[in-house]
This record gives C-alpha cells, structure tokens and sequence, in this order.
C-alpha cells in the first residue's frame, strides 16, 4: 500500500468510488449501493469493508511502532480517519 496523504494533505480518491472521489462522503450506505450496482451481495460486502477496516486499526500501533512511520504520515493519517466515515465510526 502506497500512501499519498504524507505529501499531499486532505487528497481525493484517483477515480470514484460510490459516485465519489472525497473520503469525507465514503459512508456505508455509499458503499452498500455501490455493491448493489455492481451485483454483490451488499450484506457481505460491508462485513468484508468493516472487517478490513477494523484489521487495519488494529494493526495501526504496530505498524506506526516497527514502520518508523513520520510524524507527519501519523498526524495526517489521524486527521483521515476522522474524516472518513466508514473508518471514523469503527474507531
């Protein structure tokens, strides 16, 4: 995984995703949609979203820790998923 927020502060998705490109609008009803258009069970979709979600906070104090992981990239990662709904409501 390749994170771009360390140099560029509050950026976009590259291509849309659930009729968006701002994290701030990536909710979960965004996403059930999304899997609905593209034929996915929607149910299953979301447990696999917020597992990988959770997953993902789980390993954060690990990876900040043996990653040597900026200051900045912390900051800006925090300030993320603040914004980002589907990650803030996990947290």
């Amino acid at each position: 995984m390749v994170s771009t927020i360390e140099l560029i502060d509050d950026d976009a998705l590259a291509l849309n995703l659930a009729k968006t490109k701002r994290w701030s609008e990536l909710d979960l009803a965004r996403l059930r949609a999304f899997a609905e258009r593209a034929g996915a069970d929607p149910e299953r979709a979301l447990v696999q979203v917020r597992e990988t979600v959770q997953k993902a906070l789980d390993l954060w104090p690990q990876v900040r820790r043996e990653a040597s992981v900026s200051a900045l990239l912390h900051a800006r990662l925090e300030a993320h998923w603040k914004r980002t709904p589907i990650i803030a409501k996990q947290k």
